[in-house]
């Protein structure tokens, strides 16, 4: 579905059009390999495209787009690999998997389009001087862009795709689900897309800076605080000893230790108490699915969340959110 009450510019015109052409032979082809539901939003400075596509079979795909491309890829569910017809500095390989993101650019693509599961994804494709358009940029960033476009090179923000962080999740989720009048959906999609962009850049910033930056040298219920809020921070990214440990210049044993002295918990028991806590009040707010929950949780199959949260709490996730909903149901006819 197209939304026609959004406009673009001409410089994308042929773009959109080359993009549905490649995907639409996916099913308009003799041999049907996957069935393709989109909706696209469009406006002089970007195109935000939702896609479904349900696999019939694996299969590869050929794509070429002669004049560039530039998008930041949200893989909400699902699995995609680029492979180039011929790697180079200007044609790059991209693997980006479940709950992963990148941005990239390259000057042209040429090469094949692996598919092997179902997939959800989001597609932000942008001009080559939407850094140059924010008012908030990180300036390491754009010296990163412009010097590889100069040089007609393909650019990658991070060498390997990454998790989608929750705030940016939580922006795509209300996109998708979004249900705007049309005559106020321009303004609202430019404030989500400029969101969507400062928080990108945001947690590249939080990232370099994380890698080039020590801790404060702290010990006891300070150290201790500093890790709790680091730990809040990132609930919903991957969390393990081994990376606190990188990151605080600690080793298991003295960071083992800290824990036991003051949350009388292990990592692993700390990390997965606050995310139950999380979930709870996120079931109860009725919300989020309790997909999504668990998906936040870490967890790859939601069953395995609905076991861990009846053991935390006594009730299955199921149970808090039709409470929650009886009572909201209650309070509305009172």
């Amino acid at each position: 579905m197209i939304d026609e009450n959004l406009c673009f510019a001409s410089t994308f015109e042929q773009r959109l059009i080359t993009l549905q052409e490649d995907f639409m032979s996916i099913i308009m082809d003799d041999i049907s390999y996957a069935d393709i539901k989109e909706q696209i939003w469009k406006d002089s400075d970007y195109i935000l495209i939702y896609r479904e596509l349900n696999l019939k079979k694996p299969f590869v795909y050929p794509t070429t787009h002669k004049n560039g491309l530039l998008k930041i890829q949200f893989e909400l569910e699902g699995y995609s690999s680029y492979i180039p017809a011929t790697e180079s500095d200007s044609n790059l390989p991209i693997e980006i998997g479940a709950g992963q993101f990148n941005l990239f650019y390259m000057p042209y693509v040429r090469g094949d389009l692996h598919y092997t599961v179902d997939r959800r994804c989001i597609d932000l494709m942008l001009p080559l001087d939407f850094l140059s358009a924010l008012e908030l940029v990180c300036p390491l960033i754009r010296e990163r862009f412009e010097k590889t476009v100069a040089q007609d090179k393909g650019f990658k923000l991070f060498e390997q795709a990454q998790p989608i962080p929750f705030k940016v999740k939580e922006c795509l989720k209300e996109i998708i689900d979004n249900t705007m009048p049309a005559n106020l959906s321009r303004s609202y999609f430019q404030i989500k897309v400029r969101e969507i962009i400062l928080l990108v850049l945001l947690y590249y910033y939080e990232m370099t800076s994380d890698q080039h930056r020590q801790p404060p040298e702290v010990r006891g219920a300070e150290k201790a605080s500093f890790i709790k809020q680091w730990i809040l921070k990132h609930l919903h990214e991957p969390i393990d000893i081994e990376l606190l440990c990188k990151h605080f210049n600690s080793n298991p044993t003295t960071l083992g230790r800290i824990f036991r002295q003051h949350f009388n918990s292990s990592v692993k028991k700390f990390v997965c108490q606050h995310r139950m806590e999380w979930a709870f009040h996120a079931l109860k707010s009725g919300e989020y699915s309790i997909k999504e929950v668990a998906g936040y949780c870490r967890y790859e199959y939601p069953h395995h969340f609905t076991h861990a949260f009846k053991k935390h709490f006594g009730k299955t996730p199921r149970e808090i959110k039709l409470a929650s909903h009886k009572k909201t149901k209650c309070s509305t006819m009172v």
